[in-house]
């Protein structure tokens, strides 16, 4: 006889307000945050482990693309579509091998930087994003 286990995974899909400014900074981080948690239902996006227990929050904001990539673009770090919310084994432990190599060419980081949206209010990959995330992954 076969069991099944059903897992509930969220979607991770946030629904930004259009009327608010997110980011990694600032007062948008913690907006940012806020609707995160909301999002995630206080589970990890990579390993659904609780990071919200009795209230208190134990999740971090974690890019996609990592953040030694990002100090050769500050609006990689902003971009709020790179930006999710995992607990702190995840974020510190699982980070892609070979990350201490550069996979970006000087060119790609300065057309992305040409590029990119400069809307503070920016919830949707843009194409520039996309194209960095393709070369990333």
């Amino acid at each position: 006889m076969n069991s099944v286990t059903i897992i509930d995974i969220p979607s991770f899909a946030p629904q930004y307000d259009t009327n608010s400014s997110y980011g990694y900074s600032n007062l948008n981080r913690n907006r940012l945050l806020e609707l995160l948690y909301k999002t995630t239902k206080g589970y990890c996006m990579y390993c659904y482990s609780r990071i919200e227990v009795d209230s208190k929050k134990f999740g971090q904001l974690e890019h996609a693309i990592e953040k030694k990539y990002t100090k050769q673009s500050i609006k990689l770090t902003e971009c709020v579509p790179n930006i999710g919310l995992a607990c702190s084994m995840c974020n510190t432990s699982f980070k892609r091998v070979g990350d201490s190599v550069n996979i970006f060419t000087d060119n790609q980081i300065k057309k992305f930087n040409n590029e990119v949206c400069t809307k503070e209010k920016c919830t949707k990959e843009c194409s520039a994003y996309k194209r960095i995330k393709r070369v990333y992954l």
